[in-house]
Formats: structure tokens, sequence, C-alpha cells
């Protein structure tokens, strides 16, 4: 007999693909808001209190934070200030101004010398914002990669069924005289069918499953007749067309047709 190939169905590639697509998606989303969607707003929404600033491109610096102003102390100067923070973003002979991932820190100065306390002003996201993407980002990574990994895992599902025997991932190869005994009790429930072994003095079990194997009623129908099983599938379509209907409640006629009834 020709060898029969099955890779795995297209509505189960569909299903994997789109939860992959969207759990991957969304970690990205996170890892940008934190390191740069958020700040970057930031940055622009306190830019727009300098009018005559406008169109300066500024990338926020993460060393610039809150606790950094409880730092600075009045008479440093300038240089000083630029040692222990950077150059400003821009400054004049009033304040020098600094931008940070969370907000904006306001120097005054006076005579090239810190003259008052800074002052710090936070932006639309606020640092806990900021902390909770992280969060978010790393908490999703390792579920990203499990689905990346389960996605190739079901795009290299093969089954092989060939004179040679029965091939499945995750087992060896089983010739067609070794399988004793097909369970189909879980066919028509969820299209599961078992084929039990004997390898080696080892019992073991290969699954088909309709969802799983592309080729799953071409593999059933010649393993049944290969090893004069009962092909379950020969009226399968209306058995499990029954399970579905089962546990359905009756739809009661309506009006027009109880009253046609009493007419009669």
């Amino acid at each position: 007999m020709a060898p029969i190939h099955s890779w795995t169905t297209l509505e189960r590639v569909i299903r994997t693909s789109i939860f992959t697509v969207i759990i991957t998606v969304f970690t990205l989303l996170c890892y940008r808001d934190r390191f740069w969607a958020y700040p970057q707003e930031n940055v622009d929404t306190l830019l727009r209190s300098f009018p005559d600033r406008q169109g300066l491109e500024v990338t926020p610096d993460p060393r610039i934070t809150e606790s950094v102003a409880t730092t600075l102390t009045r008479g440093m100067t300038i240089a000083q200030l630029e040692e222990r923070l950077g150059p400003p973003a821009f400054s004049d002979d009033a304040q020098a101004v600094y931008f940070g991932e969370a907000g904006m820190l306001l120097v005054p100065l006076r005579r090239s010398r810190v003259s008052d306390e800074p002052i710090w002003r936070d932006g639309p996201h606020s640092a806990m914002d900021l902390t909770l993407q992280l969060i978010m980002a790393i908490g999703l990574t390792p579920v990203s990669l499990f689905a990346l990994f389960h996605f190739g895992r079901v795009l290299a599902t093969r089954a092989v069924l060939s004179d040679a025997g029965l091939k499945v991932r995750g087992h060896p190869l089983v010739p067609l005289q070794s399988i004793k005994n097909m369970d189909a009790s879980q066919y028509r429930k969820k299209g599961r069918i078992d084929f039990e072994y004997t390898l080696d003095g080892k019992q073991g079990r290969l699954r088909l499953d309709d969802y799983v194997h592309r080729e799953f009623p071409a593999m059933v129908r010649d393993i049944c007749t290969r090893r004069e099983f009962e092909n379950p599938l020969a009226d399968s379509s209306t058995d499990r067309a029954d399970d579905d209907a089962d546990g359905e409640e009756p739809v009661s006629p309506g009006p027009a047709a109880e009253s046609s009834d009493r007419s009669a």
C-alpha cells in the first residue's frame, strides 16, 4: 500500500496560531509601552508646557527619577549637577530641565548654582504604570515562549502509515501485526481512537485524533481493513450527529401549530 503521510489539521493550525499571535503581540506591546511608548508620551506631554521648546527632540533618561530630586542640594554648581545627572534636556538662567521616563525634573538656578529644591512633575504615565507594564511583560514572556514552542510542535505533528507499520510522534514504529486491539470508546464524543499494541514484550497505545491528524479517516480505514477490526467510522457521521443532538430540549410547536391542531 502507498504510505499515508498525515500532518495536522488546518483547524488546529488556525486555532493555535490565533492564540499564539494574541499572547505574543500582547507581550511585545507590554515591553513597548514600558520601554518606549509610555516614557516618550510622558516627555511629549510635559514638553508642551514649554511653548518655546516645541519641536525639540528629547529622549527620556532612565536615571532621572523622583528620588533623584532629594539628592540635590542648594548651592551645587552646574558642573556638579551635570556630573551627577548629565546634561539637561535644555536650560536657561532660571532653571535646568531634565526628563525621566515617568516625569520631569525642574532644577531652579541662580548665578549658575542650584538655588532651591528641585521640583518633580509626573507625566500622564506614572512610575507605577511603568512598573505594572514591566511586571506584565515579564509574566507573559514564559507564556509566549510556551505558546511559540507549542505552535512549533503543532506544525511538526506527523503520523505515517505504511507497510512497515504506524509511526506517531512520541512512539516507536509499530508494525501493524503488533496492533492487538482498537479502543474507539472516545471516538463519538472526542474523535479519538486508541490502538493497543505489544512491542518487544511491552504494551502501549497509539492514538489517532480527527482534530490532530488530517488523514485520520484514511488511516483508521486502512488499519481496520488490515487488522480486520470493525471500522467505527462507517456510520460515524450519523452517530456523532446524534450525540450532538443529545441533551437538546425539544422545540415546542408555535401558536399557529397549536391552533391548527385544535381546529383539526
